[in-house]
């Protein structure tokens, strides 16, 4: 059996590396490689450099696109070339016995138009919903309506559509009714941490996010404000100015640590006691899952996303970042309460998304599709 692996549009290997998020991406597709000897093929939107990764990841074999088409240099023109990439691809490679799985949405097309030349089967695998992130953020009209054509069109060409939660299972249901048999919910996968680390920080708390809009970080930061608890944030974005000068004005001790690779902040959530929260908005949260799993106690804003792993006072805290005062809280919260909560916690990270259960998830959706 092979599975090609078509890359986010735009995206390649060293971006992946570049952003701490190589060595978990790949995880899951070593292990299904071994145990279930499933060859794979990651087709990436990079040059001859990404093959530079090859050694790192010897069970899948590395296609840097633009190894073998030029890439435009307007952004515009190299989007609509990308509908005649398939045409190419379909030369490079051999389709025998083969699905086609996206990484995500955006770039789907590629995956949509490989499927109708090559009559193979096609997974589309979301992250999060596409359609409803666009339109809370504000997007305009056009730009909603191509997504959702979109969606549409990889509702109507895929064998299987993938989301990674519930809500987008029920949003996509709702929205395209006649899509439902297409759909399967197919969670992000954690490493479940076995160990039970009792060293932990008191009075520092840690997030990890892109520093954006969506993750609503003013509002953590000024919940700290004037107190004595510090707050470490892990992430990069265009936020990043903006929210260092409120740390300042709020007198909010902020320590902002950067971008780390994967495996170096799962070491980082293990010396933390608690994992704050106040995103507006979610898909399937793998910092929060990875936080839950390394024995952190999260404490989380009410957002679509979260709301459905995080059980208030059961695997973790449900809070009002707007209304309530999170330092407050924090202190009056019972230590034996806490360790039942990481205890909760930790099986639900095992019940729902240990690697293991996920990927056997995916070996069984190849096996119905071949």
């Amino acid at each position: 059996m092979k599975v090609i692996i078509l890359f986010t549009y735009g995206v390649s290997i060293k971006d992946w590396e570049s952003s701490g998020l190589l060595d978990r991406e790949v995880k899951i597709y070593n292990h299904l490689a071994e145990k279930y000897e499933i060859e794979y093929k990651f087709l990436t939107f990079g040059d001859e450099t990404d093959l530079e990764y090859q050694q790192e990841i010897p069970n899948i074999e590395i296609i840097p696109l633009y190894k073998y088409v030029n890439k435009n240099k307007i952004k515009y023109f190299e989007i609509i070339k990308s509908f005649f990439y398939p045409f190419k691809i379909r030369k490079i490679l051999s389709f025998e016995n083969t699905i086609i799985k996206t990484n995500q949405l955006w770039g789907s097309w590629i995956g949509i138009i490989l499927k109708i030349i090559t009559k193979k089967p096609l997974i589309i695998r979301t992250g999060y919903d596409l359609l409803t992130f666009k339109r809370l953020e504000g997007k305009g009209v056009l730009k909603i309506f191509f997504y959702k054509t979109l969606t549409k069109l990889a509702l109507i060409f895929s064998d299987r559509y993938l989301v990674t939660s519930e809500n987008d299972y029920k949003s996509l249901n709702f929205e395209f009714k006649n899509r439902k048999n297409k759909i399967s919910i197919l969670s992000n996968w954690v490493d479940v941490d076995e160990a039970i680390n009792t060293k932990r920080f008191d009075n520092k708390l840690i997030s990890v996010g892109r520093l954006e809009k969506q993750k609503n970080f003013p509002e953590l930061i000024k919940q700290i404000s004037q107190s004595h608890y510090e707050l470490d944030i892990y992430g990069d974005g265009l936020e990043k100015n903006n929210l260092i000068k409120l740390s300042k004005e709020s007198n909010s001790l902020v320590n902002f640590m950067g971008r780390i690779n994967n495996d170096d902040l799962l070491d980082k959530l293990r010396k933390y006691k608690y994992f704050v929260s106040s995103t507006l908005y979610e898909g399937n949260p793998k910092a929060i899952l990875e936080a839950m799993s390394a024995g952190c106690i999260v404490i989380v804003s009410d957002a679509v996303g979260v709301n459905n792993i995080v059980i208030h006072g059961i695997n973790g805290y449900i809070f009002d970042f707007e209304k309530d005062n999170l330092i407050n809280f924090i202190e009056k919260l019972n230590e034996n309460s806490l360790k039942k909560i990481v205890k909760k916690s930790k099986q639900y990270i095992k019940d729902n998304h240990d690697l293991n259960v996920i990927a056997l998830k995916e070996k069984g959706i190849y096996d119905d599709l071949l």
